[in-house]
C-alpha cells in the first residue's frame, strides 16, 4: 500500500486521495502548515484510499474525481456506505460537471475546482471540519443524553422498586396496625370486664367494711357498756364490803373498757379516712398548727414547751384530714417530749433531696431507726406503757397522706428527739 503520512499534534485525521504526485506533495506542504493539528494520510488512487479509510477512519476526506482504477466518485460512494456523516470534499474540473450531479446525489456538496485555489480549498475543508465537529458534538450530546436517559431510567426503575417495596412495607404495617388495634380493642374489652368485676368486688368489700364498722360501732360497744355498768353497780352494791384490792380490780376493769372504747373510736376514725370524700381547698397549715399548740398548752399549763411554727405555710387538701394529720404529729411530739424539763416542738417547711416537704420536730426521747418500719403500722409502738396510746395515730397519718398522694417518713436517734417529714 503506497501512502504518505504526516503526523499532526492533535487526534483528528484527514485522508487525501490524489493520483498526481506533484499535487500530493503540494497539498502536503500547504495542509501541514494550515492544519498543524491534523494527522494527514495520502493515497494515490480510489482503491488505496478506500482501504486506508477503512483502516484509519478519518474525520474528513479530500479526493480527486478522475483517477486510474477506482475513481473518486466510486470511492466516495463506497465510503458513504461505510460512514454516512463523514464530510467529503471533491476536487474537480469544469469539464466534469456531469459527474458533479452524481456527487450531489451521494450527498457531497463541497467542491474545489482545479487548478486548485487555496482560499476555496481552505473554506471547503474548514466548513467540512466544522460540520464534522458539529456532527461529533451532536453525537456526543446524543450519547450523553442517552447516558442520562439510561441513568434516569435506571433511577426510575430503582425508585419504582423502592416505592413498591415501601408500599409492601406500608401495607404490612397497616395490617399489623389493624391487628394491633384489634388486639387493643380486645384488651380494652377484657380490661373493662375486669374493671367491672373489680369494681363489683370493691363495692362488695366496701359494703362488708361498712357492715363491719357498724358492728364495731354498735355490737362491740354494747358489751363494753354492760361491763362498765355492771362494774359500777357491783362497786355500789359491795361498797362497804370491797377491799382495796377488789376496788383496784374494778378500777382496772373500768380503765380497760374506756381504753377499748377509745380504741374502737380510733379504728372507726381510721376507717372513715379511707372512705370519706376529699374536699380539696387551700389550707393554712400554720394557723392549724398554732391552734393545736394553744389547745395542748391549755390541757397542761404546768409544762414548759416552746412551740415554733413557721408562718405562711399553705397546702391544697382536705382541711379536716389535714387538721387530724397535724393533731397526730404534734400530739406525738408533745407526748414524747414530756420527760424534758424544757420541751421544744417545731413545725415548718424544708427541702429534702431537692423536694419541698413539711416537718414536725421535737427534742423528746426519740427512737431507734432500726425499728422505723413499724412506726406507721397499726397497733405497733416503739415505747412501753410509760407513754399512753394505742398505736393508731401514725397509721392514721400515713393513711391521710396516701389519700393526698403524699408520703411520710421519720428521722431520729434515741434520746435526741425525732423529726417527721411529710409531703402533699
Amino acid at each position: 500500500m503506497s501512502e504518505v503520512r504526516v503526523k499532526g499534534s492533535g487526534s483528528s485525521t484527514m485522508l487525501i486521495v490524489e493520483d498526481d504526485r506533484a499535487s500530493r506533495l503540494a497539498l502536503v506542504e500547504v495542509l501541514s502548515e494550515r492544519y498543524p493539528d491534523l494527522e494527514l494520510y495520502f493515497a494515490e488512487d480510489g482503491e488505496t484510499g478506500l482501504a486506508l479509510f477503512q483502516e484509519v477512519q478519518p474525520q474528513i476526506v479530500v479526493t480527486d474525481l478522475s483517477m486510474p482504477g477506482m475513481d473518486g466518485l466510486t470511492m466516495a460512494g463506497e465510503i458513504r456506505k461505510l460512514a454516512v456523516q463523514v464530510p467529503i470534499v471533491v476536487l474537480t474540473a469544469y469539464s466534469e460537471s456531469s459527474r458533479i450531479i452524481e456527487c450531489i446525489r451521494l450527498g457531497i456538496n463541497r467542491y474545489v475546482l482545479k487548478p486548485i485555489e487555496l482560499r476555496p480549498l481552505f473554506e471547503a475543508i474548514d466548513e467540512s471540519l466544522q460540520r464534522f465537529r458539529d456532527i461529533a458534538e451532536r453525537e456526543r450530546a446524543e450519547c450523553e443524553l442517552r447516558h442520562h436517559r439510561d441513568n434516569l431510567e435506571r433511577l426510575v426503575r430503582e425508585r419504582t422498586k423502592e416505592l413498591e417495596e415501601r408500599n409492601r412495607q406500608l401495607a404490612k404495617e397497616v395490617q399489623q396496625r389493624k391487628q394491633a388495634e384489634q388486639e387493643v380493642i380486645q384488651l380494652n374489652a377484657d380490661l373493662e370486664k375486669r374493671v367491672l368485676a373489680r369494681t363489683a368486688e370493691l363495692q362488695a368489700a366496701i359494703r362488708d367494711h361498712e357492715s363491719f364498722s357498724y358492728s364495731v360501732s354498735h355490737d362491740l360497744r354494747t358489751p363494753l357498756r354492760h361491763i362498765n355498768s355492771y362494774s359500777t353497780m357491783l362497786e355500789e352494791l359491795l361498797e362497804a364490803e370491797l377491799t382495796s384490792e377488789g376496788r383496784h380490780c374494778l378500777d382496772r376493769i373500768k380503765v380497760a373498757t374506756r381504753t377499748m372504747s377509745s380504741l374502737i373510736d380510733h379504728l372507726l376514725d381510721l376507717s372513715r379516712i379511707s372512705r370519706s370524700a376529699l374536699t380539696c381547698e387551700d389550707v393554712d397549715l400554720s394557723e392549724i398548727a398554732q391552734g393545736i399548740a394553744t389547745t395542748l398548752r391549755e390541757t397542761d399549763a404546768q409544762r414548759r414547751v416552746e412551740f415554733s411554727v413557721q408562718a405562711g405555710l399553705h397546702a391544697k387538701g382536705d382541711r379536716i384530714l389535714l387538721r387530724q394529720l397535724l393533731e397526730n404529729l404534734i400530739g406525738n411530739a408533745w407526748k414524747y417530749s414530756s420527760p424534758r424539763p424544757a420541751a421544744q416542738i417545731e413545725f415548718g417547711r424544708t427541702t429534702v433531696d431537692r423536694h419541698n416537704c413539711f416537718f414536725v420536730k421535737d427534742n423528746g426521747v426519740g427512737f431507734d431507726m432500726t425499728y422505723s418500719e413499724k412506726l406507721f403500722q397499726i397497733f405497733e409502738r416503739l415505747h412501753g406503757s410509760e407513754f399512753e396510746g394505742q398505736g393508731i395515730g401514725l397509721a392514721t397519718v400515713k393513711k391521710i397522706l396516701q389519700r393526698h398522694s403524699g408520703k411520710v417518713w421519720a428521722d431520729s436517734k434515741p434520746g435526741q428527739g425525732a423529726t417527721f417529714y411529710f409531703t402533699l
